[in-house]
């Protein structure tokens, strides 16, 4: 079995937090977030929810959750968590697991792009989630064509 952290993204529009500590995942992406409309616009919510598997035996003090975005070869960082001190851990087993949410109110869409999740255990970073996210202009009508 592999011995690396690894680690999983759910794109979506909402996250909620329900009663006993549940979470429920609203408007789940797949590998695009398709949207029909002039440039730029606004997304009420963008969020990723990241699921982290580590080996116990990795060692680190810090950990960031990082989300950037990729178009016509222009990186802009669109997330930092910032240093995150890590959980407690279950020394007893083999592997630990955690659950981070980046929520990016008001997220603003340029152009067509990629958005990239990785997650660094100090200096160690590891990628964890895509999304591509495709503009399409609206096509206009005969009456906006005829100027009416």
């Amino acid at each position: 079995m592999n011995k690396e952290p690894y680690g999983v993204t759910i794109f979506c529009d909402d996250i909620r937090t329900e009663v006993g500590g549940k979470n429920t995942y609203v408007g789940v992406y797949q590998r695009d977030l398709n949207a029909v409309s002039e440039l730029p616009f606004v997304l009420p919510s963008l969020c990723a929810a990241v699921r982290v598997v580590y080996p116990t035996k990795l060692q680190f003090e810090h950990l960031h959750l990082i989300i950037t975005s990729v178009s016509n070869s222009e990186e802009k960082e669109v997330y930092n968590s910032g240093p995150q001190i890590p959980p407690t851990i279950d020394s007893e087993a083999e592997w630990q697991y955690l659950v981070l949410h980046a929520i990016n109110n008001g997220f603003r869409v340029e152009r067509s792009s990629d958005l990239f999740v990785k997650v660094g255990f100090d200096k160690l970073v590891i990628d964890v989630g895509f999304l591509q996210i495709r503009v399409r202009r609206p096509e206009k009508t005969e009456a906006a064509r005829k100027g009416s």
